[in-house]
């Protein structure tokens, strides 16, 4: 079975909140794999490509909404990604 996994889209001015949330998170859903770019992304690192592989790998996306979200190009980026791949999922033949 393949591991779930949550992609948390967020502003690097909310880091605080969302350390929390991540560690709540994996406390909760033991085995789940949380994608957070700070503890997630490595110096050397794809991050564009990596970014983008693990939005669509990730079933569950969550984002930080806040007045720094709000106005992110990469909080935007991310949810306009999930929300495209939704879209083309929904229209999907069973």
């Amino acid at each position: 079975m393949p591991t779930p996994r949550i992609f948390v889209s967020h502003s690097h001015f909310d880091n605080a909140i969302c350390r929390q949330l991540v560690t709540d998170l994996r406390a909760a859903f033991p085995g789940t794999h949380v994608f957070f770019d700070e503890t997630e992304l490595h110096a050397g690192d794809e991050w564009l490509d990596r970014i983008q592989h693990e939005v669509v790998a990730a079933p569950i996306f969550i984002v930080i909404l806040s007045p720094h979200s709000v106005v992110a190009k990469w909080v935007k980026t991310e949810t306009n990604l999930v929300l495209n791949l939704a879209m083309i999922r929904s229209r999907a033949p069973l």
